[in-house]
This record gives structure tokens, sequence and C-alpha cells, in this order.
């Protein structure tokens, strides 16, 4: 068999259709890594302020904040890039760059969305649980058992080790935007000051990522697949399917979150955001689309088994185990869980939920 033909590769799009923060564990500090002008954040490149700052013979010593005061942005090329909006508070999380600086989509983050979409999807289809009561007891594990049992015994069995998902192609720094998150409900005090509030990069909406799914056949067909335990399961991995188990899980989830906020009046428009999926957008999807939830703030539905695992006798005994909630001690059947969300905000108030996008394989199964 001709090798070209051992890899089938598929063009993915991700569209924006709430911000997306995919971080890099990075902290910028107001003052020192940006600074704020009329309603815009300016990330600083230390190189290029040193030499700035040399250049103009500054015998000043300071913060980049302090000695760019009263200077134009446009007048200074000390900046790497800009974006609108600004952090409430005096740190901000960044978004993922590469070794150039330029902001993308990593391949990790689409695989593991896959992955949980496809071992839900097994279980969901064949009618069946996860067996809760072979989880690990270290918390970091504690589903090692249950992704084996469906994906393979051992690393070199599993089934994904065939889905290779390729980082996307850079996106220009116009579509980064600053936007500030808090905790719903429980960020609200009874005195009405807010809580916990945290400023990220974001993607803006209706920007749209593109890269690629490479699928190995190799390890289906003749011995390999029999060593591998993979023997007539490649259309397991298939386009079709993904794209099949990624509906399902997106229809379930946008339900679920429709179902959350419903009669909140304070969170009309979250809840207005989830109506229009549902009601206008869910039903318009091609064959080849899902609706999906990726990224920093979209919280423990999006990234687990969700229902397969809350609706198990065994949950609250779980919830206490790996102390999931801050009390666990009075977690049973009946308490919701999880109780909060991470909202986007605007003028105060939630406006958004984190991380919705719209994902198309391929540009239709005839061409795949």
């Amino acid at each position: 068999m001709n090798v070209q033909n051992l890899i089938k590769t598929i063009s993915v799009q991700v569209e924006v259709l709430s911000p997306v923060h995919i971080g890099d564990s990075g902290r910028l500090i107001d003052g020192i890594d940006f600074i704020k002008r009329d309603n815009r954040t300016y990330v600083v490149d230390l190189n290029r302020f040193a030499q700035w700052a040399y250049k103009s013979n500054t015998s000043e010593y300071g913060l980049p904040r302090d000695l760019l005061e009263g200077i134009k942005p446009s007048e200074a090329s000390v900046f790497r890039y800009h974006m609108p909006g600004v952090p409430e508070k005096n740190e901000l999380r960044s978004f993922e760059k590469n070794g150039f600086g330029e902001p993308y989509l990593p391949g990790s983050s689409l695989k593991g969305l896959f992955r949980t979409i496809f071992i839900w999807g097994l279980f969901t289809a064949r009618g069946q649980k996860p067996d809760l009561s072979r989880l690990s007891k270290s918390r970091s594990f504690a589903a090692q058992s249950v992704e084996r049992s469906v994906m393979g015994s051992n690393p070199n069995n599993d089934l994904f080790r065939a889905l290779h998902v390729r980082d996307s192609q850079t996106i220009p720094f116009e579509q980064l935007q600053v936007v500030s998150v808090d905790v719903y409900p429980t960020a609200r005090s009874n005195q009405g000051r807010d809580g916990v509030i945290i400023s990220c990069e974001a993607v803006k909406e209706k920007t749209v990522f593109e890269t690629q799914i490479g699928i190995d056949r190799y390890g289906f067909l003749g011995e390999a697949a029999e060593e591998l335990g993979w023997k007539g399961k490649e259309t397991w991995v298939s386009v079709e399917n993904i794209a099949l188990l990624g509906k399902a899980f997106g229809e379930q989830r946008l339900k679920e979150e429709l179902g959350y906020y419903k009669g909140k009046d304070d969170v009309k428009l979250v809840h207005s955001f989830y109506r229009n999926l549902v009601s206008d957008q869910l039903g318009k999807l091609q064959d080849n689309q899902f609706f999906a939830q990726i990224g920093w703030g979209t919280g423990w539905n999006s990234k687990t088994l969700n229902d397969l695992v809350r609706t198990d006798s065994r949950f609250p005994d779980l919830v206490k185990q790996y102390r999931m909630t801050r009390k666990p001690k009075t977690f049973t059947s009946l308490t919701l869980f999880p109780k909060s969300r991470q909202l986007l905000r605007s003028q105060g108030q939630s406006v958004q939920p984190m991380g919705w996008v719209r994902i198309t394989l391929g540009g239709g199964y005839d061409n795949v």
C-alpha cells in the first residue's frame, strides 16, 4: 500500500462563538508587562523597552508605566501588541502563543476535547455507564482505568494514537481582546460587592482557527490491528463518527446549561445565548459540524463524562473522596453539581459563558 494512503488528512475549522481563553500559565503584571490607556491594553516588549529607554538617554529608573507616562503609545515602539479592553485587576492571564509569540490553538486542546467526546459517546451509544468502583485513589489519575476500558489497555494500545491533531495556524493579534470573568453565583456577596474577578486575553467571537487532523490507518491493518487490538475499529475514529458523537455531546451540554440558567433573572443574557444556540442554531448544523466548549472557564461539565458520572449512585462518595466541593460532608445525590459557572463580565454584569465554538470537520464528507 502506498505510504501516502496510510494517512487520512481532514481539515478542521473552529469558529469562536463566545470568547476563548487557552492559557499558557503566564501572568502579565500591570505597569511592568502592560499599560492601560484609553480602554486598551498595551503589552510591553521588555527588550524593545530597554532599547528605547537607552536611546532616549533617560537617566531615570522605573517601571515601564512610569517612564512611559505622558508618551502616546503610537509614539513608542516598545509594544508587542495591543488589545481592546483593560483588566479589572492588576494581573492578566496570557493566551497560548508559539515560539514567535503568535497566538494559536494548540492541537492538544482539541484532541482532549475529541477524547472526552469519544469516550462519552461510546458509553452513551451502548447504554452503559463507567464503572466508578474502578477509579484510582489518586485524583490526578482517577479516570485512568475507565479510559483504558474503552481506549486500550495501555498507552501503546490507546486508540487515539491513530489520531494526530495539529496545532492551528496562528491568528493576528487583532483577534485578541481583554475580558474579565467572575464566578456565578458564588462571586456575589451579600453586600453586593464583587468576588474574585479574573482577567485574561481571549479570542474574539467570529474568529476562525484553521487546522488539520491526521488519522494513521496503519494500526487498523493486518498484523498491527491484531497486535494493538484495533481490528475493525477504524470507523470508530472516522470523521463521521467523531462528528456524530460531538453533535450528541454538544446538544446534551447545551440543553443542560439552558436548564441551569432558566428562571435566573440576573443572567438573562447568558440564558438568551444558550436559548439561541438550542432553538435557532442547533438544527442548522451540517452533518460534519457540532458545538463544543473549549479552554479555560468552561468548567467540570465540559471536560468529564458529565451526566454519566453525576447520575451514578456512587457520585456523592466520589465528591467527598476527591474533595470536589468546599462542603463535602453535606453533599448528597440531590445537591446541584457543579453549582457555579465562570461567566464573562461587561459593565458589571454577566453576559456570556466562555469558550463555545462551532467545529467543522472537513469541507464535506464527499471530499474526505
